[in-house]
């Protein structure tokens, strides 16, 4: 999940001085969840609001979907404009020289065994300082390997060499290896025969703008870029096989992704909350969607699904503002709940002959919807509010013969 740690808090006391009544009984939570649902439109229960505020102990961290209903009660547009507008700026760091040892004076009047014993120690410190005194060096083992990571803090740049797999890292705990750093690391390049990129290895680097990854790479792990929020384009490498779920996530600058034919699956939380991001090419033969993959991308306008995809996980597309078109490919039987909600600019949809449903709240609140072509000579089943919100005005077509009384009845009701 998100490090919603950071920000949890501050939501919790703007959404309590909002409601402007203290929490101590079951109806006064029931009378919190009917006035988040009449500002918002948007459901809480009771269970979930007591979990977020504390009464229900060590119950895990909330979804993206409830955390942006909660902001969007406080008066935001969603947790991403939340976490945005309550993110610190980042200050400018400089690092100052090292300071220059001023050089030891010996003092002739000693004896001559004095003298020897001083020069042979002045060689040997020579002989073992090192040769760049911005340069950190160390060690990360995992399996059977070794790989070797160095630092210059002249510029920020990280190099890492080896042979194998990177180990995974933490995403609490004492910072290890370069993470001591990572509040001020600016580039990575990471050489030939690394095979992977560990769970979190670059977490939370906010200064990070430059990767170089290597055409060895074979697999990108959780959270590795996670909350990278300086980082603006990366080049994956053609032989890429797989990617961590939140790879990306929190990459508020990341313009645009190229996804090599490797990649069969996009996992959880993939690029959600990059805000910044424009479009995303597909490669290869994508099959499946998971969950929250482009959740609150506002920015991204043109995507193309590939042939390949068979399914559409719940809220993939939520929120993405900028989107005005999408067609699903032949293939897909099923889109799941919420997959397309909030997409304020989509006009049109197009939909394949092989689907056979559409989860609740698929495209609600889609209310600059035009067009909706299905392709099915099957109505597909429609869950609960799935066109909720969308205008009256809306065109349907459908093949000839086909019976749509039902998608009918739930575009034209009156609202």
């Amino acid at each position: 999940m998100v490090n919603q740690v950071e920000y949890l808090d501050e939501l919790k006391t703007e959404v309590l001085r909002r409601f402007g009544e203290e929490l101590q009984t079951s109806a006064g939570f029931e009378r919190l969840s009917t006035a988040i649902e009449q500002a918002t439109g948007s459901k809480l229960s009771v269970f979930t609001l007591k979990r977020l505020l504390g009464q229900i102990k060590n119950a895990g961290s909330p979804s993206i979907n409830t955390l942006s209903i909660l902001a969007r009660y406080a008066g935001y547009s969603g947790w991403g404009d939340f976490v945005a507008k309550h993110r610190p700026a980042l200050k400018d760091e400089t690092i100052a020289p090292p300071k220059k040892r001023r050089p030891n004076h010996l003092i002739w009047a000693v004896s001559a065994l004095f003298v020897l014993l001083a020069a042979g120690l002045l060689i040997f410190v020579i002989g073992h300082s090192p040769k760049n005194p911005h340069e950190v060096t160390g060690t990360i083992v995992a399996e059977d390997n070794t790989l070797t990571w160095t630092l210059d803090k002249s510029t920020w740049t990280l190099s890492i060499t080896g042979q194998g797999k990177m180990r995974n890292f933490q995403q609490h705990g004492m910072p290890e290896a370069w993470l001591a750093y990572r509040d001020s690391l600016c580039s990575v390049v990471i050489d030939e025969g690394v095979l992977s990129v560990g769970n979190y290895a670059f977490a939370f680097c906010k200064r990070l703008q430059s990767v170089i990854l290597p055409n060895s790479l074979l697999f990108i792990g959780n959270s590795s870029f996670l909350h990278c929020s300086y980082l603006t384009a990366l080049k994956l490498p053609e032989g890429l096989k797989r990617i961590g779920s939140g790879a990306f996530k929190e990459c508020y600058r990341l313009r645009e992704m190229e996804l090599p034919s490797g990649i069969t699956e996009l996992p959880f939380d993939l690029f959600a909350l990059c805000s910044c991001m424009e479009s995303c090419t597909f490669l290869g033969d994508v099959t499946s969607m998971d969950r929250e993959v482009f959740a609150h991308c506002h920015s991204l306008k043109t995507v193309d699904l590939p042939p390949s995809l068979v399914s559409i996980g719940s809220n993939c597309f939520v929120d993405c503002k900028s989107l005005e078109e999408i067609s699903v490919p032949e293939g897909v039987k099923f889109i799941d709940e919420q997959a397309f909600q909030k997409c304020t600019s989509l006009k049109r949809i197009i939909l394949p002959s092989t689907l056979t449903s559409i989860g609740k709240r698929a495209f609600d609140f889609c209310n600059h919807l035009q067009l909706i072509e299905s392709n099915a000579r099957q109505a597909p089943r429609l869950g609960e509010d799935v066109f909720a919100d969308v205008p009256s005005s809306v065109r349907l077509t459908y093949p000839q013969g086909a019976d749509y009384t039902s998608w009918k009845q739930e575009l034209y009701r009156k609202r």
